[in-house]
């Protein structure tokens, strides 16, 4: 009963992602023929835009999934079980870090954790997925630094074994402020935080002070001509 069932709804599925090609086709022929069609043809748009929607629909959800599945089954390595060979990753963080990972032999993902920017890992190829430093500032309030690559983006981390390899992440951070001319005339300000590497990085403080990202414009003399908060600051 259960496998009839499963067949049964599959059917279903196919004829509705599948099945508006069959309007669409008879209505686009009788469009051609001058015998009308047009009814047929708007039936199979408006079927075929539902079915390219639940497909899409259904492929982030799926994406989704295997993300949050990712996330769950990431696990932080721990160099007292680890049995294999290890090296050290070093970087310019000085505060509590975790570089997410994953191992190019295995495909396993894993965290680096360190409080002092040295990382031990196991030996070999690392793809580095994203990192988050937090630190304090003399405020007291706590400052955070996170940084995401995509596949295409991702520095690869060479760890020989019971060796040391230096890897451009954390401070110094710069204010990186760009300008463009919109269609209006009006000039469009974006501000990107960079760290080591040159890639950008989110930063976000948590704290009773917070204040908005502010920024001035200054001639060629020096003269401040404009200054104001930046949108999403």
């Amino acid at each position: 009963m259960s496998t009839f069932l499963g067949v049964a709804v599959l059917a279903v599925l196919a004829l509705f992602l599948l099945g508006w090609i069959v309007p669409l086709v008879f209505g686009i022929r009788r469009a051609r023929g001058r015998r009308g069609g047009t009814a047929l043809i708007v039936i199979g748009g408006v079927w075929g835009a539902g079915a390219v929607s639940l497909v899409a629909m259904i492929a982030l959800a799926y994406i989704g999934f295997r993300g949050a599945r990712t996330q769950s089954q990431t696990k932080t390595f721990d160099v007292a079980t680890h049995t294999g060979k290890q090296g050290i990753v070093r970087t310019a963080c000085a505060g509590p870090t975790t570089l997410q990972v994953v191992e190019e032999s295995s495909g396993a993902a894993m965290n680096l954790e360190s409080t002092t920017g040295e990382f031990a890992a196991p030996a070999g190829k690392l793809r580095l997925q994203r990192f988050t430093t937090t630190a304090r500032g003399a405020d007291g309030a706590t400052w955070t630094v996170a940084g995401y690559t995509f596949a295409r983006d991702q520095q690869v981390i060479d760890v020989a074994p019971g060796g040391t390899v230096a890897l451009r992440l954390g401070p110094p951070y710069r204010a990186v402020v760009t300008t463009s001319r919109q269609v209006d005339g009006q000039q469009a300000f974006d501000l990107a935080m960079t760290g080591a590497g040159g890639s950008r990085v989110s930063m976000y403080v948590q704290g009773p002070n917070r204040k908005p990202m502010r920024f001035e414009v200054l001639d060629a003399s020096g003269r401040s001509v404009w200054s104001g908060n930046f949108e999403y600051g």
